[in-house]
């Protein structure tokens, strides 16, 4: 009896999971960009131009550059007021804040222990997350203070991908299984996920797969997995927020409503 109610409380899930979920797309943009980046919640769009980092709405085209450090390899916008640029290259973070002025810059070759950044990202408390390719330990690194705190237990390997936002740092490893962990070093396994081309983790419970030209939201609390239905088979990056996924393709950026439940 107990399985009987088990499974059909799992179809109920799967019905609903499949059928709030819609897509339509919205409108196009015709972009000039070497690489989307993402866009905020005030309808601006955030790419790079060669070296260049540019916000840019219809009456707006802020920009960004660092001659010095070149191109960022990683840009977290998880907060639009306090940007994270990361140039892993040179070992450094710059934060930028809404109008894209420098308001903090980071050597971690300078800082009172050893890191060789891999990984970095805006936490919360003035807090950046960073995983230290040296010992591959994750650590929490205070702003203001310079103050570094060990997060859980040495990393067994290198992250393929990482992605966080201001209480968890989540990432998959070599065998493609998909973990997170707290501010206070609590750490959840969730299990191997479909292998794909990019990823986006769009709240604590979905992550957006894109895999062999086609894209699949995955609930990995539930386990559950469903194929969206987008047109475009070629593009550069793709970007979620606020129930709409940008497209971003040589030519446009395509927008798409999602209703995700």
């Amino acid at each position: 009896m107990k399985k009987y109610i088990y499974f059909l409380t799992l179809i109920v899930h799967f019905l609903a999971f499949c059928q709030k979920e819609t897509v339509k797309i919205t409108n196009s943009i015709t972009k000039n960009a070497d690489s989307f980046i993402g866009t905020d919640g005030f309808g601006n769009y955030f790419f790079m131009k060669g070296s260049v980092f540019h916000k840019k709405s219809e009456n707006l085209d802020l920009q960004y550059t660092n001659f010095a450090l070149g191109t960022p390899s990683k840009i977290d916008m998880i907060n639009p007021l306090k940007i994270v640029l990361f140039y892993e290259i040179f070992n450094t973070a710059i934060l930028l804040d809404s109008q894209l002025n420098e308001i903090q810059k980071i050597d971690f070759s300078k800082t009172e222990t050893a890191i060789i950044a891999n990984s970095v990202g805006l936490s919360s408390s003035n807090n950046l997350w960073v995983f230290n390719n040296i010992n591959q330990q994750l650590l929490l690194y205070n702003m203001p203070s310079s103050n570094l705190k060990n997060i859980g237990n040495i990393f067994r390997e290198t992250p393929i991908f990482y992605q966080s936002n201001f209480n968890y740092f989540y990432w998959i490893n070599n065998q493609n299984e998909l973990f997170s962990i707290s501010i206070f070093g609590s750490i959840i396994p969730f299990g191997k996920i479909k292998l794909g081309d990019n990823y986006q983790i769009i709240n604590d419970e979905k992550i957006i797969i894109y895999s062999n030209n086609e894209f699949f939201l995955y609930d990995f609390h539930t386990k559950l997995e469903h194929k969206l239905n987008i047109v475009e088979k070629s593009f550069k990056n793709f970007y979620y927020k606020d129930q709409i996924l940008s497209i971003f393709t040589n030519e446009e950026i395509i927008n798409y409503k999602i209703i995700i439940p």
